[in-house]
Parts: C-alpha cells; sequence; structure tokens
C-alpha cells in the first residue's frame, strides 16, 4: 500500500487525520493513499489526487457501523464515537445480538 505522508502534509493545519474504528489510518480507495478530513467543507480527502469523499460517501465505504443520525454529523469521524445518538446505538444493537 503506498503511504504518501509527505504529500499529506502540504494540506497544512486546515486538515485532520482520518481513524478508522479499529484507530487505524483510512487509505483512499482511488489512490490507496492516507485520507485526511477538512472541517471547513466537511469532506473527507484523497491526498494524492484530492478527490473529495462527501460524509455519506465516507461511512458507506469505510465504516462498518453508524446510525441513522451519523450522515447529518458535523464531527470527523471516530471522534464523534462518544456521540449518544446513532453510531453508539448501533455498536450497543449489534453487541446486544452476540
Amino acid at each position: 500500500m503506498n503511504i504518501d505522508y509527505d504529500h499529506g502534509a502540504q494540506f497544512g493545519e486546515r486538515y485532520e487525520d482520518v481513524y478508522d474504528q479499529d484507530g487505524g489510518a483510512v487509505y483512499s480507495d482511488c489512490c490507496g493513499v492516507y485520507m485526511m478530513w477538512d472541517p471547513q467543507s466537511e469532506d473527507y480527502i484523497c491526498t494524492q489526487c484530492g478527490r473529495h469523499y462527501s460524509r455519506k460517501e465516507f461511512l458507506d465505504e469505510y465504516v462498518e457501523a453508524y446510525g441513522p443520525e451519523c450522515y447529518g454529523c458535523r464531527t470527523n469521524f471516530p471522534e464523534c464515537v462518544i456521540c449518544h445518538k446513532g453510531y453508539q446505538q448501533m455498536l450497543d444493537e449489534r453487541e446486544a445480538r452476540l
């Protein structure tokens, strides 16, 4: 997997790191490089080609469990895991089934 941290550094302080539910880095499906989150546009961005992923696209592609409230959330994933809506509810329901 191609990890291009130097290219991501050009995005500067405006952008935030993105992690999956296990705390690992998230890599874009278009270029296979580290993704970042833009809090101004609320999009996830491939640091190689600059492709923007909407929150819905990001959740559908990279997150295993999330609730109905997650699409409208304005917080970078997974900082939102402490949310009392959506995500935590989905995890609780999944654990109850196990």
